[in-house]
């Protein structure tokens, strides 16, 4: 059971930290396509600072399904490298289990983020911390090639690669 828990949390851990480098180095920085920030940017357009909940959203709200796969793909090789480490074949299965929950909530909760239409979910104080938490993503825009508060569910990397940004930098 322990080895479940865990497996769960280093998970949900490392999934965030790919997300913080996808939508940080990929979408925000020099690492993607020019395809790929070019939707990042349109998705910015379209929701700018005085327009962050927008109900007209278009396709650029979610992460595609190719980047879930991506990102899925990613955690099942270290899964399948900790199953036969440790011999524990629940491992993979946690692990890829855990990656696609955690692909479909970050898409949930961005669609509540910029899409509020009174949904359960946006209620709950952990949505309100989020949302305070990636307003400022749209609002406080770094020089170019820079980027700040760029994960969704867990501010722990922001937090961690000094590219978190808190509610007293809101204004500077």
């Amino acid at each position: 059971m322990i080895a479940i828990i865990l497996t769960i949390l280093v998970t949900f851990l490392f999934s965030s930290v790919l997300e913080w480098f996808i939508h940080g180095h990929i979408m925000h920085g020099s690492l993607g396509t020019e395809r790929i920030r070019q939707l990042h940017t349109d998705h910015h357009t379209k929701y700018p600072p005085d327009s962050y909940k927008n109900y007209n959203h278009g396709p650029n709200v979610h992460l595609p399904l190719w980047m879930g796969v991506y990102v899925i793909g990613v955690n099942a090789i270290f899964g399948a490298l900790a199953s036969y480490i440790f011999n524990n074949w629940t491992i993979i299965i946690v692990v890829v289990v855990i990656s696609i929950l955690y692909f479909f909530v970050y898409n949930y909760t961005h669609t509540c983020l910029h899409v509020p239409t009174g949904r359960w979910f946006e209620g709950t104080r952990v949505f309100k911390f989020i949302d305070s938490y990636h307003i400022l993503h749209h609002t406080k825009m770094p020089e170019p090639g820079k980027f700040n508060n760029v994960a969704i569910l867990c501010p722990l990397p922001d937090i961690f690669f000094g590219t978190w940004i808190g509610r007293n930098k809101q204004n500077k």
